[in-house]
């Protein structure tokens, strides 16, 4: 899959990433400030571009949330020191 691509799927999935968080009022519990890594685990080469940016220098240290897809659809939020959160669309 090319650089563009991925960049393309990442933007799309976060902004459904975002749509949950407003939803179920889940943004309060995530960090003030961190870095999002958007990780479909059912389409590797996004993925993989997506690993390769979290790795990327991150000299104001922010935190990684982990925003993890299954087809398309947010399964589990990973916050810094371990939590997941399972969103669960009605």
């Amino acid at each position: 899959m090319e650089e563009k691509e991925a960049r393309f799927r990442m933007q799309e999935l976060y902004g459904r990433v975002h749509g949950v968080l407003l939803d179920l009022e889940l943004a309060g519990r995530l960090p003030e400030s961190y870095r999002w890594v958007i990780l479909p685990l059912d389409e590797p080469g996004v993925a993989a571009y997506a690993l390769a940016v979290a790795q990327a220098p991150n000299p104001e240290n922010l935190p990684l949330v982990h925003a993890l897809f299954w087809k398309g659809e947010l399964q589990t939020l990973l916050l810094p020191g371990g939590e997941a959160i399972r969103p669960q669309v009605a």
